[in-house]
Parts: C-alpha cells; sequence; structure tokens
C-alpha cells in the first residue's frame, strides 16, 4: 500500500468516524430535545393543575366569603327587626293609660311577691300613685314596670320595662327569630 492509499484510507475512516459522531450527536441532541420537550409538557401540565386548583380555592373561599357577608347581612336584618320590634312594645307599654298601668303593675308586683316577701317597691316617677299596697313606695329612674324588694334591701325582683324588654330579647330572640322568619 502507497502512503497515498493509506492517507486516503484513513481519511475515509476518519470521515466515516466523524460521521458516526455526527449521528450519534444528532441522535443524543434529539434524545435531549425530546426529554426537554416532556419536561416543558409536564411542567405545563403542573402548572396548569396547580392554577386550576388555586381557581377552584379561590372560588371555594370567595363562595364561602359571600355566604358569611349573606349570613351577617341577615342576622344584623333579623337584629334590626327584632330591635324594632322591642321598642315598639316598649312604646306600648309606655304609652297605657293610667287604668292600664295600674292594672299591669299590680299583675307585676304580685309576680314578684310569688318570689319575694316584697317590703318596698320602686316605681317610675308617673306611676307613684298607682298602686295602694300595704308597702313602702320609692322613686326611681326606670320608664315603667317596677322594682320589688325584700324588707332587708337584699334580694330585688326587677320588673321594669327595661329589664323585661332586655331579657325578653336575650331569653326570646330564637323564638322570635322562628315566628318572624321561620326555621331557616
Amino acid at each position: 500500500m502507497t502512503l497515498e492509499n493509506v492517507k486516503k484510507e484513513l481519511l475515509q475512516e476518519a470521515k466515516k468516524e466523524a460521521q458516526r459522531l455526527k449521528q450519534d450527536a444528532e441522535k443524543e441532541v434529539d434524545l435531549i430535545n425530546k426529554k426537554v420537550k416532556e419536561e416543558i409538557t409536564a411542567c405545563r401540565k403542573e402548572a396548569q393543575h396547580h392554577a386550576e386548583e388555586l381557581l377552584k380555592e379561590n372560588k371555594r373561599k370567595t363562595m364561602a366569603a359571600a355566604q358569611f357577608d349573606a349570613l351577617r347581612l341577615r342576622s344584623a336584618a333579623k337584629k334590626e327587626i327584632i330591635g324594632r320590634l322591642i321598642e315598639k312594645t316598649r312604646k306600648k307599654l309606655l304609652s297605657l293609660s293610667e287604668k292600664e298601668r295600674r292594672e299591669w303593675l299590680q299583675k307585676l308586683l304580685e309576680k314578684a311577691k310569688k318570689e319575694i316577701a316584697v317590703a318596698t317597691i320602686y316605681l317610675a316617677p308617673q306611676d307613684l300613685n298607682l298602686l295602694k299596697e300595704n308597702v313602702k313606695v320609692r322613686e326611681t329612674t326606670i320608664s315603667g314596670g317596677l322594682i320589688a324588694e325584700s324588707e332587708e334591701g337584699q334580694v330585688r325582683v326587677n320588673l321594669s320595662v327595661e329589664e323585661l324588654l332586655q331579657t325578653l330579647q336575650e331569653e326570646k330572640t330564637m323564638e322570635l327569630s322562628e315566628v318572624l322568619f321561620g326555621q331557616e
């Protein structure tokens, strides 16, 4: 073999080797590109899933907040209506005629006597002369009703308009709500 032939053969083998290396490199690049595309697709799917989950969570939170606000507003409206009803009742009690007030005070006194031995009753200024009982009568700052006190002054039964309405509101709010608004 001549030197020229050896050169040609070496050159051909080098070209073949270069071609093979180039093909291997292209295959490697294709494989890397495929893996990168798969990773990009997986990342996109994961990001889309995460975004959907965030949207669902945001929607759930928004709905919960809206429901809470609606419940709060409804509760405030109920409270206002019950408050107006209590105020209307207070005005009605305070606008009773003298005869009606006397009868009502008598009933309140009888109720107090069932709880304690009444020695003194406290009345609003406008009611001082309405009851003729065998008890001391004193003036106090209530709008109506009475406060009964035992002999020693240690036990009191507060049946003033203010106390009666407050008790009514505290104890009967659920019942009033059911009567006014129905069961929910």
